[in-house]
């Protein structure tokens, strides 16, 4: 029962290994297709048997159904009671926003289902971690992407009739639509200043007047795989999403690229909630804020990591693998900044 080098405590921030649409050690093999790193990936798919998130409907084995169980939840802060599901101890912290996706490329790789079993308890966990009323929100962008990730994938590969320890395709398909129109009213139709203009996923009003972009970059690589799964009915909501990208690297709505992905974007001066209308007001009130240089040129000047040019540059891909929009110029100069004195991991080559 060991972890095969993955994060133990989940919920530690920065860019790491673990975290990602694959992850690190899943797209060294993709790259290399060595027997090594093979083994290394099944190893981890292997661990994740260690991380308590097995949460079995004792009647069946399988992944408890919550929407037979639409009461029930391990949320932490929820006091005790019939619907309260106690956790165990572990040396894992759990946490959708940083959940490494495990199991998913193995299954593919073995047909095993023990890796099928894994994937969809991270799926059905993320879920049932949060109380039944926010079971559809966004707390975080990244928690969202995740989250969606995971579901997409227990939706694509899950069978139609599975023996009684699997929960069925339905199950994952229908709560993946049921999060498709909910993402449709509550953000794609949305009159709200900082989601029909800047497709804020985290409601800025709660952080003064700040929304993280590059998490938002997350949702829409995501968004991306889902359509190209097969799931196409989430065009609508990518196409809506990738707005956020277009804008920030285009150098057409007033917002310089050479600050394409800040690690904050305020939307309000501080203090007040008075959204600006507009991606050059952004600039103006940012560029204010953060003491922003006028840039003289495109060079990227948010800092020395690029990590997060990296997020933005892999919802541009899936842009231009779907080709809902030409991001031609704005793919090629993220592509010219990632490599000046820089290597872009194989997780994000995308």
């Amino acid at each position: 029962m060991g972890s095969a080098g993955l994060e133990l405590y989940m919920p530690g921030t920065g860019e790491r290994d673990d975290i990602g649409m694959v992850t690190g050690w899943q797209a060294q093999y993709i790259v290399s297709q060595a027997p090594a790193d093979r083994d290394v990936i099944i190893a981890q798919a292997e661990a994740a048997g260690t991380i308590p998130w097995h949460m079995r409907d004792l009647e069946t084995g399988a992944p408890i159904d919550l929407d037979v169980y639409s009461q029930a939840t391990w949320y932490p802060d929820v006091a005790p009671s019939k619907n309260k599901i106690k956790t165990l101890a572990s040396d894992f912290k759990v946490d959708s926003s940083h959940q490494p996706a495990v199991a998913y490329l193995p299954y593919l790789l073995t047909g095993d289902p023990y890796y099928l079993e894994e994937l969809q308890f991270a799926a059905n966990w993320n879920r049932g971690s949060l109380v039944p009323e926010y079971r559809l929100s966004i707390p975080q962008s990244r928690s969202f992407a995740w989250s969606l990730r995971t579901l997409s994938q227990a939706a694509n590969v899950s069978p139609a009739e599975p023996p009684r320890w699997l929960l069925p395709k339905k199950y994952w398909v229908d709560l993946l639509e049921r999060t498709r129109i909910w993402f449709q009213g509550e953000f794609v139709e949305s009159d709200y200043p900082p989601r029909k203009i800047f497709r804020a996923l985290r409601d800025p009003r709660g952080y003064d007047g700040i929304t993280k972009p590059w998490q938002e970059d997350f949702v829409s690589s995501v968004m991306g795989w889902v359509i190209l799964m097969g799931f196409e009915s989430w065009l609508p909501q990518f196409k809506w999403q990738i707005d956020t990208q277009i804008a920030r690297t285009s150098n057409k709505r007033g917002w310089p690229r050479a600050y394409a992905t800040p690690y904050d974007l305020s939307l309000s001066p501080p203090g007040k909630v008075e959204w600006v209308s507009s991606w050059a007001d952004a600039w103006s009130l940012n560029a204010e804020i953060y003491n922003y240089q006028v840039p003289t040129s495109d060079d990227w000047l948010v800092s020395e990591d690029k990590n997060y040019l990296q997020y933005t540059r892999g919802a541009l891909v899936f842009i231009d693998m779907i080709g809902v929009e030409d991001v031609t110029d704005a793919l090629a100069w993220s592509r010219g900044q990632l490599t000046n004195n820089w290597t872009v991991t194989p997780k994000w080559r995308l």
